[in-house]
């Protein structure tokens, strides 16, 4: 078979994914690149790689999709990086600029607007950084490693993932790893050993991690504790009823 073009994301959440990839063994030929989610997205769509770990809302759009592995970036409550600020309480909130790294969470903002807090915003691409000053009724959501270190505090800090899991009472997956070509058997077994092996030895991924590049973020309780990586029966159910309501966008 030709090399296998792989696409991760670029943040911290995937360490563990990476490093199996590059470390157990399981996998030789291949070319590992990295982007943010929405890339991801896009390149699997466009056939630019052949699997990616890519946001869950973009599964539908894809020709042919199939999902790899037994495990996801996904959460149980709390997530800590997909989050909502304003300098106001949700009721006043009237415009929300949204950070397109990922589909999925777009989608997420959007249903949570209109089926939990049933309230209607008009919602605007992010061109604000974090440390700009929101207006009254302006909200902002935040994605990934960005979300780590915001230059002030606000008065409305929501997690995204607590708040689906308050609303449906089910887990999120926020992205999957997905094939959009049909995979030999070997293939997809050494890729699922690979990303299995990396979550057996996070705490060896951790070591090896650069955490200068996370001041003041406690990296383990994040990758041991924070993410939940296996994509189970609970996070399936999830997943399907995230697309349902995706569908009626």
């Amino acid at each position: 078979m030709k090399t296998l073009r792989i696409s991760a994301i670029s943040y911290l959440n995937t360490i563990p994914f990476v490093y199996g990839i590059n470390h157990s063994g399981y996998l030789t030929d291949y070319l590992l690149e990295f982007d943010v989610p929405s890339e991801c997205a896009e390149k699997l769509i466009r056939g630019k790689t052949d699997i990616g770990i890519v946001p869950v809302a973009a599964i539908p759009q894809m020709p042919f999709a199939e999902i790899m592995t037994n495990y996801c970036i996904g959460a149980v409550g709390k997530v800590q990086t997909v989050i909502l600020v304003a300098n106001t309480q949700l009721e006043n909130l009237e415009r929300i600029y949204l950070d397109t790294d990922s589909r999925t969470s777009v989608m997420l903002t959007r249903i949570l607007f209109r089926h939990y807090w049933k309230k209607e915003c008009e919602f605007l691409p992010l061109t604000l950084k974090p440390k700009d000053t929101l207006a009254e009724n302006e909200g902002m959501v935040l994605i990934g490693d960005k979300t780590f270190h915001l230059d002030q505090p606000y008065f409305l800090h929501l997690d995204l993932a607590e708040e689906w899991v308050n609303f449906t009472g089910l887990p999120f997956v926020f992205a999957c790893w997905v094939s959009n070509v049909r995979l030999s058997a070997e293939v997809k077994e050494s890729f699922e050993k690979s990303i299995e092996w990396g979550i057996e030895h996070r705490p060896e991924a951790i070591l090896n991690l650069q955490t200068e590049r996370y001041p003041g973020v406690d990296v383990s309780e994040y990758l041991l504790q924070t993410i939940s990586y296996p994509l189970d029966e609970a996070k399936r159910s999830g997943m399907a009823l995230f697309l349902k309501y995706c569908a009626e966008y």
